[in-house]
C-alpha cells in the first residue's frame, strides 16, 4: 500500500470540506425555508392539534301563540360530530365506511362536507344529529377506532305539537352549500341551522342568535385540559304570535275529520290579527330536525302536496265572489237597494245561455235576497251591464289579485282578470260572456284564501282593506286602502249576507244569539265535485270575527265548507257544539 502524498491529502481535505459546508448550507437553507416561509403554517397546524375550538349553538327563539303556549321551543339532544384536524387523512375513508355500516346510513353529503371543509380545519362538522340511545351505544363501543369524531350534546329545534300550525311555523334545517353562498359564505357555516320556511325563515335573524364558542386546549389523545377562552352563545329572539293555539286545533281538526284537502283562515277583521291558519295536508316539523329517513320522505312526498300552504294558494272563488260584485253593482249606480230582477232559471247572453244553480229560477228578487239565495242569473245580468273594467276596479279595491303584504312564503296574487289582461295573454277582446263568468266567480278569476278573509273583513268594518298580521311586533294595525263606499250600500250587501245565514244557502251556521252574516260558494274545479267556500263574520253589528273555509274539490259550499266554519265560531263564541245542525232546506 502506497502512501498519501500532501497534494492528495490536501485534495481529501477539501473535499469533505466542501461536502460538509454543502451539508450545512443545505440544513441553513431548509431551516430558513421551514422557518421563516412554513413558520406560520406549522405554528397553526401545532396550534390546531393543541387547540381546538367547540361551537355552542345559539337556542333558537321561542315562539308562543297570544296566550303564551309553546308553539316552537328547543331540546337537547346528542349529535355525531367529526373533527376533521383529530383525523388522519388516510383515514378518512376508513372511518366514514366504519360509520356508515355501524349506523346503516349513507354519510356521503358529510363526506362532501368534510372535503369542503378542508382536513386542518379545526371546527366540528355535524355528522349525525338527534342520535337514538341504540346509536349513541354502538358508536360509544367503538370511537377508539374513529379518530376524531366524538358524541356531543346538541340544541334542536322542538315543536310541541307536531304538525299544529306546520305551514305557519315552518321548520329548520342544515344549511346547504347553495343556500350557504347565496346567503354569505363568510357568516353561515357548513352545518349551520337556518329556517326552511314559515316564520322560521321569515324571522330567520331574529330567531337564530349568534353562537358561541370555547377554545379549549386538548392532550395528545384530544382530552379536554384547559378552557383558553370563550364567547357565551346569545338566545335568539322569542316570538309571541297573535294565534290562539286552541281555535287552531279546532280548525285543523275539523278538516281531518273530513279528510279534506283545503285550509282555514280565522281573522279579527278590525285588526288583522290572524287567530287561526290551518292547511291540509300538512307535516310534521319535528321530522327536519335531523336527517330524515328514505321512508319517511316517501310517505311525505306521497301525500297531496303537504308543504303546499293552501291558504295563500289561489282558487277560483266561485259565488263568494258575488260579495264584491254586489258592491260593484251599488257603487257604480248600475243598480239599487230596490231594483227588481226576473229569475227564471237562465239567461242568454249574445248566442250562448248562462244557467243557475237552481233549474226553475226564484222569480222576482232584489239585491239582498239574489245573496240570500245565491242567484247566478242576477250576476250574469249585473255583469255584462258592469263590464270587465268595472268589475276588476271594485275588486282589486277589495283587496283580491294582489299579495296581501303578510310576507310569509310564496304567496299568491291570485288573479283578476280585465280587458287589457285578456288582450295581453290572448291576444282578443273582452266579451259579455266573459263578463258574466266573471261575476259568478268563475273564469280566470282566482283568489286565495287570505285574500277573501282582507275581502269579508272590509265589508265587516266598513270599508278598511287590512293587511293581516301574524306575529304581535307592536306595530299596530296596518290598512292597506281605506275605501270611500256609501255606508248604504255595504248596509245593503251585509243584510244579504245576513240573509244567507238565516233562511238562505248556509242556515246551517244560524247560531244562537249571535248574528252571523255569510256566504256560500261552489266553484268549478275541474274534478267531478267543485270547490267549497264559505266565507262569514259575526257578530253583525260589531264584528270580532271573520271565519274563511275552503275545501279542495269537495262538493257544495253550503254542505262541505258552511258546517266547518260553524265549529270553529262555536269554539270561538264559546258556544255548546251542536251535535247535528239542523240546517233550513233549500228552495
Amino acid at each position: 500500500m502506497q502512501p498519501i502524498d500532501d497534494a492528495e491529502r490536501e485534495y481529501r481535505g477539501w473535499l469533505m470540506f466542501g461536502v460538509a459546508v454543502s451539508l450545512c448550507l443545505t440544513l441553513t437553507f431548509r431551516l430558513a425555508y421551514l422557518q421563516l416561509y412554513q413558520g406560520a403554517r406549522f405554528a397553526q397546524q401545532a396550534e390546531g392539534n393543541r387547540v381546538r375550538i367547540i361551537l355552542q349553538a345559539a337556542p333558537r327563539g321561542i315562539v308562543s301563540d297570544r296566550k303564551g303556549r309553546i308553539l316552537a321551543a328547543n331540546r337537547l339532544s346528542y349529535s355525531l360530530t367529526l373533527y376533521p384536524i383529530k383525523m388522519p387523512k388516510d383515514r378518512i375513508d376508513q372511518v366514514f365506511l366504519r360509520l356508515e355500516k355501524l349506523l346503516k346510513v349513507d354519510l356521503n353529503e358529510r363526506r362532501r362536507g368534510v372535503e369542503r371543509a378542508g382536513h386542518r380545519s379545526p371546527h366540528r362538522i355535524k355528522l349525525l344529529g338527534d342520535m337514538d340511545p341504540r346509536a349513541i351505544a354502538v358508536v360509544s363501543e367503538h370511537l377508539a377506532e374513529l379518530p376524531g369524531v366524538a358524541i356531543e350534546p346538541d340544541i334542536i329545534r322542538y315543536y310541541p305539537n307536531n304538525q299544529v300550525a306546520a305551514h305557519v311555523i315552518g321548520y329548520t334545517g342544515e344549511i346547504t352549500e347553495k343556500e350557504r353562498q347565496r346567503l354569505n359564505p363568510e357568516q353561515y357555516r357548513t352545518g349551520t341551522v337556518i329556517g326552511k320556511s314559515g316564520l322560521e325563515r321569515l324571522y330567520d335573524a331574529r330567531l337564530r342568535g349568534i353562537d358561541g364558542a370555547q377554545q379549549v386546549e386538548v392532550d395528545a389523545r384530544g382530552r379536554p385540559i384547559q378552557i383558553l377562552g370563550s364567547r357565551t352563545a346569545r338566545h335568539g329572539e322569542n316570538m309571541q304570535l297573535f294565534l290562539d293555539l286552541q281555535l287552531q286545533m279546532v280548525a285543523e281538526k275539523a278538516l281531518d275529520e273530513q279528510r279534506l284537502a283545503g285550509a282555514i283562515v280565522v281573522m279579527n277583521p278590525q285588526n288583522g290579527e290572524i287567530l287561526a291558519m290551518a292547511s291540509r295536508p300538512a307535516f310534521n316539523p319535528n321530522l327536519f330536525s335531523r336527517k330524515l329517513k328514505a321512508h319517511e320522505w316517501q310517505a311525505l312526498t306521497r301525500a297531496d302536496h303537504p308543504f303546499v300552504n293552501r291558504a295563500l294558494s289561489a282558487y277560483p272563488p266561485g259565488s263568494i265572489f258575488k260579495i264584491p260584485m254586489a258592491l260593484a253593482a251599488l257603487e257604480s249606480g248600475r243598480t239599487t237597494a230596490q231594483r227588481s230582477f226576473l229569475s227564471t232559471g237562465s239567461l242568454r247572453v249574445g248566442n250562448r245561455v248562462f244557467h243557475d244553480w237552481h233549474a226553475p229560477g226564484f222569480g222576482r228578487v232584489n239585491l239582498a235576497q239574489s245573496l240570500e239565495w245565491s242567484i247566478d242569473t242576477v250576476y250574469y245580468q249585473l255583469g255584462v251591464e258592469m263590464g270587465g273594467e268595472i268589475m276588476s276596479r271594485y275588486a282589486r279595491e277589495m283587496g283580491l289579485g294582489e299579495p296581501t303584504e303578510l310576507k310569509l312564503d310564496p304567496e299568491s296574487a291570485g288573479l283578476i282578470p280585465d280587458p287589457a289582461w285578456k288582450r295581453r295573454v290572448f291576444r282578443d277582446g273582452w266579451w259579455p260572456g266573459d263578463s258574466a263568468n266573471m261575476a259568478i266567480g268563475q273564469g280566470a278569476v282566482n283568489v286565495t284564501p287570505l285574500q277573501a278573509a282582507v275581502m269579508v273583513s272590509a265589508i265587516a268594518n266598513g270599508g278598511r282593506v287590512l293587511v293581516p298580521r301574524l306575529v304581535d311586533d307592536k306595530s299596530g294595525i296596518r290598512i292597506r286602502k281605506q275605501s270611500v263606499w256609501k255606508p248604504q250600500h255595504v248596509e245593503v250587501v251585509s243584510q244579504g249576507l245576513r240573509k244567507v245565514v238565516t233562511g238562505g244557502t248556509a242556515t246551517v251556521v244560524d247560531l244562537p244569539g249571535i248574528a252571523i252574516a255569510g256566504k256560500t260558494g261552489s266553484a268549478e274545479s275541474g274534478k267531478r265535485k267543485t270547490h267549497s267556500w264559505f266565507v262569514c263574520y259575526g257578530p253583525t253589528k260589531h264584528p270580532t270575527v271573520a271565519v274563511i273555509v275552503f275545501a279542495e274539490a269537495a262538493g257544495h259550499g253550503g254542505a262541505i265548507a258552511a258546517p266547518i266554519a260553524r265549529k270553529i265560531l262555536e269554539h270561538h263564541f264559546g258556544i255548546r257544539p251542536s251535535p247535528d245542525p239542523n240546517p233550513k232546506k233549500s228552495p
